[in-house]
């Protein structure tokens, strides 16, 4: 491997998704000579209304500077690289992908949400043809990815991961648990779901944007906890560590099966609440989760387990086991990703 280039792009911010895997490319492929591209800079240079415009519409300057940034950062380098990763590319036009995949022996692209049914690009659409390999955590969009490439051979699907740093925290080992945990965005049935529990007596954690008026209604309640609209690194394992449950809450807003939560949560040696469903059912047994079909029934499925702390602790203890033993990490699925595509 001596001798041999890898070019990443992605949004670099500290702490983000795009950053982990980038770090664990670089221990992968760590006799490579790696250079990397941080998109998310492009945004410094804007304000909030034109970072909201080029974030949801993806026109105006924030794209038009994502894309000149990228290719000066071409024209200023001579060498070829045996392996180009983008990160999310709903910005990049597709003659900057076309550009790329001059430079390199393989061009994938990576994403861990979903593209065609949220986060839609029609830059995106355009450039699928021009990778090499295309990656993706939905299997529901597996037809649209098809539908919009030169082949199916080149289409990868595999799972949402977590951070293989995550099992090396202090924070796992908390072994004063109460209550369920939820880390997300708001959305009505979650909301509904997590005022059952709170009604119920169960003790909430949460954390989160746009759950402003679920916080106030229940500022009074001494079961209920707010860490504010997002906790990240160290602070996050805390969290997810520090309950008995942690919901594993699916969006209802796309028809979403798994997410990073899936495996985050059961890794951290906190038991899993999950909905059935076909991709869920494979990775768990029931011993292994709580799964539930209606929110009554969990409710009684978690006052009956609190009452048996041994019974939480081998549940809790299995889902662990299961995510380790499958390699749910992001270091073993891009590892099992590299070897796919025979880098």
């Amino acid at each position: 491997m001596k001798g041999k280039r890898l070019l990443y792009i992605g949004t670099l911010a500290h702490g983000g998704t795009s950053a982990m895997r980038n770090g664990i490319l670089q221990e992968i492929l760590s006799a490579w000579a790696h250079e990397q591209i941080d998109t998310r800079t492009s945004f410094s240079y804007f304000n909030k209304l034109w970072q909201s415009i080029g974030f949801r519409w993806k026109v105006g300057l924030l794209p038009y500077t994502v894309n000149k940034k990228i290719k000066q950062f071409l024209q200023q380098r001579t060498h070829h690289y045996d392996l180009i990763w983008i990160d999310k590319a709903v910005y990049l036009y597709p003659s900057t992908t076309q550009l790329l995949r001059s430079k390199t022996e393989y061009l994938v692209h990576y994403t861990p949400d979903p593209a065609f049914t949220y986060h839609q690009s029609r830059f995106f659409r355009k450039s699928l043809k021009f990778y090499h390999h295309v990656i993706t955590t939905k299997s529901y969009e597996l037809d649209k990815y098809k539908k919009n490439l030169n082949s199916d051979a080149n289409l990868h699907f595999c799972t949402q991961g977590y951070s293989p740093e995550l099992i090396k925290s202090r924070f796992i080992t908390i072994q004063r648990k109460k209550g369920v945990v939820f880390i997300g965005h708001y959305e009505k049935n979650r909301a509904i779901l997590l005022q059952e529990l709170l009604d119920n007596k169960i003790p909430v954690l949460l954390a989160g944007i746009h759950w402003g008026t679920f916080v106030k209604h229940n500022k009074a309640n001494s079961n209920f906890e707010y860490l504010g609209s997002g906790v990240f690194g160290e602070e996050y394992i805390r969290a997810l560590s520090s309950c008995w449950f942690g919901l594993g809450a699916l969006s209802k807003w796309v028809p979403e099966l798994h997410t990073t939560r899936t495996f985050e949560i059961p890794a951290c040696g906190t038991i899993l609440i999950t909905e059935k469903n076909r991709e869920t059912e494979h990775f768990f047994n029931k011993d292994e989760v709580v799964f539930y079909d209606k929110q009554a029934d969990l409710v009684k499925q978690i006052k009956s387990l609190l009452k048996d702390e041994e019974l939480l602790k081998s549940i809790a203890a299995k889902g662990r086991e299961r995510v380790l033993k499958d390699g749910r990490d992001y270091e073993s699925i891009m590892t099992d990703i590299l070897k796919k595509i025979a880098v």
